[in-house]
């Protein structure tokens, strides 16, 4: 019998999408119609309905008129438009939590926890849960400076992060730790110069690969 509603239910089926597009279940273009979804996931159409838009405002999903949804594709474009995002907020994010650590202001506990997280799911090799653990990595250092705006326009590419963190993990899973591990120090340091430089070579220096990683693995068309 088919499961009808409720907000646990459509938290599921987010979750069960997410990562079914994330590891490519569902591929980029793919076109997914409620019908389907909901005879393969064994529920009714109604929590999917509650489900899809967070996925579309995560960008994972795109609605068109008469096409109905279609899982995101990863085009040269959108990489640029991610790390160009990434570049104006995380560094300056890097530099104010460093100035609130230099301030005695800044809590960064739960930053040292994520980095340690990260590197586990690193040595532990499950892909999905390293690309997760970084992109919170990432979030954490912008939540260190205590600004509730810049967190909320970082979570709005959150999972655009953990999709491509995902995708482009097979080059060097490690690659990320030493650089994490650095500009944390550096802002732990109070130290605003170098933790935002760091921050913005690390970025910066994974958008070739990322752009070629995710150009491998875009379905032919």
């Amino acid at each position: 019998m088919k499961q009808t509603s409720g907000p646990r239910l459509s938290s599921r089926l987010y979750e069960e999408l997410r990562r079914g597009v994330i590891t490519g279940v569902y591929s980029q273009g793919q076109r997914l119609t409620e019908q389907s979804l909901a005879a393969e996931l064994g529920v009714s159409r109604i929590p999917l309905r509650e489900a899809l838009p967070q996925l579309e405002v995560e960008g994972f999903i795109q609605s068109f008129p008469r096409r109905g949804v279609v899982v995101s594709r990863w085009t040269d474009e959108a990489v640029h438009h991610v790390f160009d995002v990434r570049i104006a907020l995380e560094g300056q994010a890097a530099r104010l939590a460093a100035r609130r650590a230099a301030d005695g202001k800044a809590e960064l506990d739960r930053l040292w926890e994520r980095l340690d997280e990260s590197e586990a799911q690193i040595r532990a090799g499950d892909a999905l849960a390293v690309a997760q653990a970084n992109a919170d990595f990432h979030q954490e250092v912008v939540a260190a400076t205590g600004n509730a705006l810049m967190s909320s326009l970082m979570a709005a590419v959150a999972g655009r992060l953990v999709w491509m963190f995902y995708l482009s993990i097979r080059s060097d899973p490690t690659s990320p730790s030493p650089e994490h591990r650095t500009v944390t120090q550096a802002i732990a340091d109070g130290n605003e110069l170098l933790a935002e430089s760091i921050m913005l070579a690390h970025i910066e220096s994974g958008r070739e690969p990322a752009l070629q990683m995710l150009r491998e693995s875009r379905p032919e068309t």
